[in-house]
């Protein structure tokens, strides 16, 4: 036994040894930029002056960073367009009254409302409001590509914070799965006593080491969602009949008839969430995946084929040396994309996220 907690000791007093001469201090001189109110101390020191010398945030003219204040909307806004310049537009532009064209922020606010990652009040966007932790949760969730879009309940989430059980409201699955995907990534820790305080503002430094971890940790969706082309229209309210064609019920019925009839069928709901390019409904992913699998073409050919038959009204027939000779037509009268082949393709399901 004594000989146990001597070899022990040894070891522990080695063990203590290496951690004390091979702790190197941060050296101030090794970035280019540095904030005189983040010290070496800071305990994010070398995150927040990594992202400042990336260019991806910013300090005041007074050469702080002011690492314990509230980060407003407005600079959140600024520091995403900067570090994901890649968004996707997910949804319609309207102006806000409380924000003007000349507002130095108004385009990074602009992008990411339209990238359906920060909301309005009734035509208010607070652009100096504080941004909340449930906020950048929602954000960083889907740049990075980790948003979680499978739950057992609207109960359970795979996720342990407690406060975020909370009473059904519009945002309620949307957060639970965002805060799902960054803690399954390691993105975000939430606190000690196992809550994740949505509502709480978050401070300039945390959203520094946010953006950071987000920046690490890019989920193979985020890549690939960004080089998907885009639809001609973000969402079905927005496309129109083809030029020429007054009437959707008769065109209906034409297209209906050039359709035909296959022994495979299927279809999907531009309308699903409204907004088919959703960063919060990966459904549209699955179902481009879907497509580009049965029918032995890329991702960005479904796409143009869907804009296609968006913008002809035509029923597009894929020509005769296609390896599956499938047809697809837009109903204008309910929003749905109508696809059928003969055979039937030999992959009608897809893992993707």
């Amino acid at each position: 036994m004594i000989k146990r907690i001597v070899s022990g000791s040894i070891l522990c007093i080695v063990l203590l040894s290496m951690l004390v001469f091979t702790y190197n201090p941060v050296d101030a001189s090794a970035y280019k930029k540095t904030f005189k109110d983040v010290s070496t101390k800071n305990v994010n020191y070398d995150i927040i002056h990594t992202m400042a010398n990336r260019g991806v945030i910013g300090g005041y003219e007074d050469g702080t960073f002011r690492p314990g204040e509230y980060i407003t909307r407005k600079h959140a806004a600024a520091l995403i367009s900067r570090s994901f310049p890649k968004l996707i537009k997910s949804y319609e532009w309207r102006e806000m009254k409380d924000l003007s064209p000349s507002n130095a922020y108004y385009n990074d606010i602009k992008r990411l409302y339209e990238s359906y990652l920060l909301d309005d009040e009734k035509g208010y966007i607070r652009p100096n409001g504080y941004l909340t932790r449930g906020e950048m949760a929602r954000i960083l969730a889907f740049v990075s590509g980790v948003y979680e879009t499978d739950y057992i309940s609207t109960s359970e989430f795979n996720h342990p914070f407690t406060d975020l059980r909370l009473p059904h409201n519009p945002m309620r699955i949307v957060i639970n799965q965002a805060v799902a995907g960054l803690y399954n990534s390691g993105i975000t820790t939430g606190y000690e006593d196992k809550t994740f305080r949505p509502q709480y503002p978050i401070t300039r430094a945390q959203f520094a080491v946010f953006m950071y971890r987000a920046n690490q940790n890019k989920h193979k969706n985020a890549l690939y969602m960004y080089e998907l082309n885009p639809f001609e229209y973000s969402s079905y309210e927005y496309v129109p009949l083809p030029k020429g064609i007054k009437d959707a019920e008769s065109l209906l019925k034409k297209q209906i008839k050039v359709y035909g009839s296959f022994s495979y069928n299927n279809n999907f709901d531009y309308r699903a969430g409204k907004n088919m390019h959703s960063p919060f409904n990966y459904t549209y992913v699955h179902d481009l995946t879907r497509l580009s699998n049965n029918f032995k073409i890329e991702v960005n050919e479904v796409i143009r084929i869907i804009n296609y038959v968006f913008t002809t009204g035509e029923v597009y027939t894929s020509p005769a040396e296609a390896p599956i000779p499938f047809a697809m037509y837009y109903d204008f009268t309910k929003g749905w994309i109508y696809y059928g082949s003969d055979p039937d393709p030999l992959d009608n399901t897809v893992n993707f996220y």
